[in-house]
Parts: structure tokens; C-alpha cells; sequence
């Protein structure tokens, strides 16, 4: 499955989604949910960061 007929980008995007929810269950339990102005764009922009981020490191 992980051959050449699966890109990468996929798993690091699903990867990255899963590390962003458990980021921002552990935001709202610290209180520092409540001080993210763009929420929107904030869990975006951390989602994006983390698969880049893996898919340098990992790749």
C-alpha cells in the first residue's frame, strides 16, 4: 500500500490532522484556546506547519 502508487503527502496530511485535534484538546484544557484570535485560521495554519514539518523530517 505504501509503494509507489500511495504518495506520502496523504499520510503525512491525515498524520497532521490527528496531531492538530490532540493540539487543540490540550489548548482547551490549558485555557490558551481562549486567546486565539482567528481560530480558523490559526488550526489551519498548524496543520499545514505540522505536514510540511513531517514531511521534511520523515521523508
Amino acid at each position: 500500500m505504501f509503494g509507489s502508487y500511495f504518495p506520502s503527502w496523504i499520510f503525512y496530511f491525515i498524520f497532521s490532522i490527528i496531531i492538530t485535534l490532540l493540539l487543540r484538546v490540550l489548548f482547551i484544557k490549558i485555557g490558551f484556546d481562549n486567546l486565539i484570535g482567528y481560530k480558523l485560521l490559526f488550526y489551519i495554519s498548524l496543520m499545514l506547519i505540522l505536514a510540511f514539518l513531517s514531511s521534511f523530517l520523515f521523508f
